[in-house]
């Protein structure tokens, strides 16, 4: 009797398959391969690739790199086409692009405007497509596009986009969308998803981050099913770094010392005089700088402006998801 594939069933025609109600695995691929191995017991894997952020060029900032998701029906034992990762924009330079072989291309973003963009091949299923957010002129880096939708952008002497949100006036750009806690505390975006409160103070120099819940999976996974959530980073005072961002938290700024780097999904923090931009999290853009290095971006973000150097882009990134049975 014919068992199907590997011993396993034949799975359902395409039209009729579901995703999983939960991705329970994960992988996340930063070096370009031809070897990933779909493992047993497993029908279909969620790919989600992200091309390589923008560098800095002076006081302009780098775009962000492009997103594509899809889902792929496999078979147990099936070699995945070959899995391209896009390296960061240094010097200038634009991010490379990342791809699943033909089905799914992310371009990496260049500077200020030129953003990355995604494309996804109609043969998948639930597929979902993002652009990276653009740099600024005197401002942070885009955020890489994700499930969250485009890349958060920057405002003049910002920090960094998030992952969908955009850098407020000094503080870094949360997942989903920046919240501001005004302009007088420069603090990061924080997160909001629904069903989960965060709580945070206008006061400065503290920004208070308690939150309902806690991440019972892999930030990676909470990341694709747009289930982050954290504070942003507080305003620091007194020479002190700005604060950094909680999962899905962009990076505090701060008066005299340097930005806070942004959590994951977040984007980093703006620094004055001659102190450093905050780094990207996870997806997010890097601080602007005065007159120090601008941050760096997170995997897939834009570098931060500065007067000095600018921040470089993160490189790209492919996340591979399965849920053993389905």
């Amino acid at each position: 009797m014919n068992k199907g594939y590997y011993g396993y069933p034949t799975p359902p025609n395409a039209p009729t398959r579901i995703a999983p109600p939960e991705w329970t695995q994960f992988d996340l691929i930063t070096a370009t391969t031809s070897t990933w191995r779909v493992p047993a017991n497993v029908f279909q894997v969620g790919v989600a690739i992200a091309g390589g952020g923008g560098s800095g060029s002076g006081n302009n900032a780098g775009a962000g790199g492009g997103f594509a998701f899809g889902i792929l029906d496999v078979i147990p034992g099936q070699l995945l086409p070959t899995i391209t990762i896009g390296a960061g924009g240094t010097g200038g330079g634009s991010g490379g692009t990342s791809s699943l072989g033909t089905l799914l291309t992310a371009t990496g973003g260049g500077t200020t405007s030129s953003v990355g963009t995604g494309t996804a091949a109609a043969t998948l299923r639930n597929t979902f497509t993002a652009s990276g957010g653009a740099g600024t002129t005197f401002g942070g880096g885009g955020g890489g596009g994700s499930m969250y939708g485009n890349g958060g952008t920057s405002t003049s002497s910002g920090g960094g986009g998030g992952a969908g949100g955009n850098g407020n006036t000094y503080g870094g750009g949360g997942a989903g969308r920046g919240a501001d806690a005004g302009s007088a505390a420069h603090a990061g975006g924080s997160l909001f998803s629904p069903g989960m409160l965060v709580y945070y103070s206008t006061t400065y120099p503290t920004l208070l981050t308690p939150v309902v819940g806690t991440h019972s999976k892999s930030l990676y996974i909470h990341f694709i099913e747009k289930s982050l959530f954290g504070g942003g980073g507080h305003y620091a005072t007194s020479g002190s770094a700005g604060g950094a961002g909680g999962p899905g938290g962009g990076g505090g700024s701060s008066n005299s010392a340097p930005g806070g780097p942004g959590g994951f999904g977040g984007g980093g923090g703006f620094a004055p005089g001659s102190n450093r931009g905050g780094q990207g999290g996870f997806a997010g853009g890097g601080g602007y700088s005065a007159s120090s290095n601008g941050g760096d971006g997170g995997f897939g973000g834009g570098g931060g402006g500065s007067a000095s150097t600018a921040g470089n882009g993160g490189q790209g990134y492919a996340i591979i998801l399965w849920t053993p049975g389905w």
